[in-house]
């Protein structure tokens, strides 16, 4: 199992490397992306669990 998640992470940082590598402006945006999708997930979360402990 090890092995294969090692694997694995090495496919995902050699995908992001070839893509920063072609074309970084384009890279960067989709990072951009992904940091602000995380960030609703993360307030999301907070959100209801502060809703959940308001309900006490």
């Amino acid at each position: 199992m090890n092995k294969l998640v090692q694997v694995l992470a090495a496919l995902a940082v050699s995908v992001v490397v070839v893509a920063l590598w072609r074309s970084p402006a384009t890279a960067a945006g989709d990072v951009g992306e992904v940091i602000g999708w995380v960030a609703g997930l993360v307030q999301e979360g907070i959100g209801r669990f502060a809703d959940f402990i308001s309900e006490f």
